[in-house]
């Protein structure tokens, strides 16, 4: 609960503070703190109350007993860490593409559109991570009448959120750009239909690779 509700404030957090940047300052800097900032805290503040409550962790560690579960934890962490690099890739390598092969207006707008897509879709995620752990200690106690009647209802959550974005983006998105940016851009209704759809399947698709690791 505690880290449902921290990833939840510092994404509000996150996102008001990058509207008040955007609107009194232009220094990328101030950008940069503000966009790597609240994760940063995220995960300062999860290890920190994951040691208070857990103290055990900080006594010495008998090799002996961790050995054997090195290899398949490395292998784990080096899957993750593939994933999310795929995740960097798709969402900010066309971007520098774009901003070295357009022009300021098309690269902008495309900047604009890669924005609408990675803010919702990182920010349910961020709620979503949590999950991860009541999984693997199900699957671990093979309780898998519960694991089924969690997956299934977040499963149907997910899809729940996900077409009300779907309908936010295809409805109101110029409204919302407008207002985050302070001036007007038309992407019309065929372009938001599709930044719409492909947020709805990031968080399908998001949802099961938590499920999956």
């Amino acid at each position: 609960l505690f880290r449902s509700t921290l990833a939840i404030g510092l994404v509000i957090g996150g996102a008001c503070g990058l509207l008040l940047a955007s609107k009194y300052s232009h220094d990328l800097r101030l950008f940069v703190l503000v966009f790597v900032g609240p994760p940063l805290l995220a995960k300062v503040a999860s290890s920190v109350a994951l040691l208070a409550k857990r103290r055990y962790l900080l006594q010495k560690l008998n090799w002996r007993l961790i050995k054997p579960q090195v290899r398949p934890l490395l292998g784990d962490g080096i899957r993750y860490l593939a994933s999310s690099f795929s995740g960097m890739l798709i969402y900010q390598w066309p971007v520098y593409w774009m901003t070295s092969h357009e022009s300021t207006a098309v690269s902008s707008a495309f900047a604009v559109c890669t924005q609408v897509v990675l803010i919702p879709v990182s920010s349910v995620l961020g709620m979503v991570q949590p999950l991860w752990s009541p999984i693997a200690d199900s699957v671990a106690r093979h309780d898998f009448t519960w694991l089924k009647g969690q997956l299934r209802r977040a499963r149907f959550g997910i899809l729940g959120v996900g077409t009300a974005l779907f309908a936010t983006i295809l409805f109101a998105g110029d409204l919302l750009i407008r207002l985050w940016l302070g001036k007007s851009l038309s992407l019309g209704w065929q372009l938001r239909a599709l930044l719409g759809l492909y947020v709805l399947l990031a968080l399908w698709e998001g949802l099961n690779l938590v499920i999956c690791f």
